[in-house]
């Protein structure tokens, strides 16, 4: 079902993409997805151009082979080669809440995708939380994100800034890159690759400054593409909450004024049932 739903999102936005991009060569791009259950995907996805495979003298199905048998090992060697990075320091480390903090990092990465649809491929990694990304990036640094509050007479508001944390950190996609180039330079476009950053939800109220949002299965994805020569440029994601202590004054007061009014209704026909029996 995850694999599911990340190979018909990256298929979507794909296509989006190809809009606009005019280029006939295979592509490598990276995804950054943050899900709406806390975990973080690395992706890495690869569209090959079949005709410019084919009249280079390649076979598709083996280029397609060696793309995911080696995209797969390179995978696997990031989650072992972490977890090792775990138990060295757990071998080191006799503070007890730190001990306790490593053993939840342990298996904390784990591969997604691995699949074809037609000829683009996806692979990524799937960091456990936050935690583990920050982790396994060395990342010290505090979060940037702030919220705001635009106050209206019945709703306010909400927004959260953030500069974009993911944009500098991608290893796997970095990793898949230098391969792709370094076996298919002719083949692989490896000098205009984007990057995207996608934001899961499945509250319909939240809305972004998103370049693309999509809905697959009741779940929303907001999507940035992010520009290489602007890559602190803010992510916004907002949402209206009622103004409670207004709304309920306002119920109050209509309350008031139709009982008012009622009254008033009521007293007028009392006093004319009076001057009717006189």
């Amino acid at each position: 079902m995850v694999k599911s739903k990340i190979k018909n999102f990256i298929i979507i936005i794909f296509l989006l993409l190809m809009t606009v991009c005019l280029s006939a060569c295979s592509e490598v791009r990276a995804m950054i997805m943050t899900n709406e259950d806390g975990t973080i995907d690395e992706l890495v996805y690869v569209s090959l151009n079949q005709e410019e495979i084919e009249n280079s003298g390649y076979s598709l199905n083996e280029i397609k082979q060696r793309i995911e048998t080696s995209s797969m090992n390179e995978a696997n060697r990031i989650v072992s080669s972490f977890n090792l990075r775990i138990q060295i320091a757990l071998s080191t480390t006799t503070q007890v809440m730190m001990r306790l903090e490593l053993q939840s990092y342990y298996d904390g990465i784990a591969v997604v995708g691995n699949s074809w649809e037609e000829n683009t491929y996806v692979i990524g990694l799937r960091y456990k939380n936050i935690n583990v990304y920050r982790y396994y990036y060395n990342i010290t640094e505090a979060n940037t994100g702030y919220s705001d509050i635009d106050e209206h007479f019945f709703y306010n508001t909400v927004y959260y800034n953030s500069t974009n944390l993911y944009a500098d950190y991608h290893d796997l996609y970095d990793r898949l890159t230098s391969y792709y180039s370094s076996y298919y330079p002719d083949l692989i476009d490896s000098e205009n690759n984007q990057l995207l950053y996608t934001y899961v939800t499945d509250l319909h109220r939240e809305h972004s400054n998103a370049d693309y949002i999509s809905k697959i299965d009741g779940l929303y994805y907001h999507t940035w593409v992010i520009d290489q020569n602007d890559i602190d440029e803010n992510i916004v994601i907002y949402y209206n909450l009622a103004n409670q202590t207004n709304c309920i004054l306002i119920c109050i007061a209509i309350a008031v004024g139709i009982c008012a009014v009622l009254g008033i209704i009521a007293l007028i026909i009392n006093k004319k049932r009076k001057k009717n029996t006189d």
